[in-house]
């Protein structure tokens, strides 16, 4: 199911096997630019959630976190390259 918001914009609401419902923001999400900083406070493990991606595209979204936690990408490239909104200050 999904809902829709007044700007047009789809949010998943996905129902678990514990029958709870989540409802997910339409417009991917992402961390990438905070990374550095959750490092510097002691975080050592990152987790990425897909939903409806093919594996095409969950492969590049692993290929591009790999590359962003390797420091072989620059954080603010890695989250316009997710094309996902990031609201890290």
């Amino acid at each position: 199911m999904k809902l829709r918001d007044r700007a047009g914009v789809e949010h998943i609401l996905h129902a678990d096997a514990g029958c709870r419902n989540t409802l997910y923001n339409g417009t991917a999400q992402t961390g990438a630019e905070a990374i550095a900083q959750l490092r510097g406070w002691g975080a050592h493990r990152f987790r990425v959630e897909l939903l409806t991606e093919d594996a095409t595209a969950t492969a590049n979204t692993l290929r591009l976190y790999r590359q962003l936690l390797a420091g072989e990408m620059p954080r603010q490239q890695a989250w316009q390259s997710l094309q996902a909104t990031s609201n890290w200050e």
